[in-house]
């Protein structure tokens, strides 16, 4: 652009103070040189702003893949997470479903024991009684 500008006050300058054909001739020609870089640089500025645009498109679809990634690997990790505490949980429950078992069963080994015991007291009792009649019947 301060070429093209350069240019221009160059080419006012000659106009207001007169020149030969050669030297105008010589400044449109300039004028045109510098004219198709300006529109060169101009294509290479959109070509690289075309780039740029895919590259930040790229970057995009990049992001959101990880995203999804990450999202997905977070909701298996949930899952995962949610079967142990239910195991966990069951586990527990069965734990607690056989230690009641346990003292019911406990429960009941000792009420069997104080029955064999007062079983026992009845027969030694009773063979005691029996001893007793037995020993007096011989006298």
């Amino acid at each position: 652009m301060k070429h093209v500008l350069a240019v221009m006050v160059v080419a006012a300058m000659v106009a207001l103070a007169g020149c030969e054909n050669t030297q105008l001739m010589e400044c449109q020609g300039q004028n045109a040189a510098l004219q198709a870089q300006v529109e060169t640089a101009n294509a290479a500025v959109a070509e690289k702003e075309k780039q740029i645009e895919k590259l930040q498109a790229e970057n995009v679809d990049m992001q959101n893949t990880a995203m999804q990634s990450i999202t997905t690997m977070m909701t298996k990790q949930a899952e995962k997470d949610k079967q142990i505490k239910d195991q966990l949980a069951q586990s527990q429950q069965q734990v607690k479903d056989l230690k009641q078992q346990n003292r019911v069963q406990q429960q009941r080994i000792e009420e069997l024991e104080k029955q064999i015991a007062e079983q026992q007291a009845a027969v030694q009792e009773t063979a005691e009684e029996a001893a007793d009649t037995a020993t007096e019947d011989s006298m």
